[in-house]
């Protein structure tokens, strides 16, 4: 399982997250993450790759994306953001 690190402003925006149900989901998107830490989309948006840099993907967690790298390395998964999905396009 893959080593997780969690950037400060994105604990910050899951605190601004109210709903049951997308809490419930981002915790599930996560532990996949731990367990499969490429099986994001890598990103082609100007917007992220410009704010995150380097070689980001991302998962769906509607209405939002949680954004992340992987180093395959030293089998380690950092979470940069969650962003709304509205903002990437």
């Amino acid at each position: 399982m893959a080593k997780m690190l969690y950037a400060l402003s994105f604990l910050h925006d899951v605190e601004t997250i109210y709903s049951p149900r997308v809490r419930k989901h981002l915790e599930s998107v996560l532990s996949m993450l731990e367990t499969f830490p490429e099986s994001g989309t890598l990103v082609s948006s100007e917007y992220l790759t410009s704010k995150y840099g380097g070689e980001v993907r991302r998962c769906n967690v509607a209405p939002f994306y949680i954004v992340y790298t992987y180093e395959r390395s030293t089998d380690t998964v950092r979470i940069r953001g969650l962003v709304r999905q509205r903002s990437t396009h």
